[in-house]
């Protein structure tokens, strides 16, 4: 994965690890994560990140700082890796045989 991450890479991530728009009719692409659980989500990443106002444009706001800082390539792997964590995805196991099927 080359870094600095594309705007469009950076979009999807933080989809991914919000779950999408709160008002958003159409099925999360990852699970759907409050503001305080993406907070306690970064900060395991070792990623200072707080909610200020909506959540999914702070997580973009902090990603794009992050990618325009020193060692993006040292730091969105952890992110990446624990987005994709199986154990998250324990209790959707239907998710992963929707996904199976297309």
């Amino acid at each position: 994965m080359p870094f600095p991450l594309s705007p469009q890479s950076i979009d999807a991530i933080a989809e991914v690890i919000s779950g999408g728009g709160g008002n958003d009719p159409t099925p999360p692409i990852g699970i759907y994560r409050s503001g305080p659980k993406i907070e306690k989500s970064m900060r395991a990443c070792n990623v200072d990140f707080r909610v200020s106002g909506s959540r999914v444009p702070s997580l973009v706001d902090c990603f794009l700082d992050i990618n325009r800082g020193f060692e993006p390539s040292a730091v969105f792997p952890r992110v990446i890796e624990a987005a994709a964590d199986p154990r998250d995805f324990a209790h959707a196991a239907h998710r992963a045989s929707e996904n199976q099927n297309r």
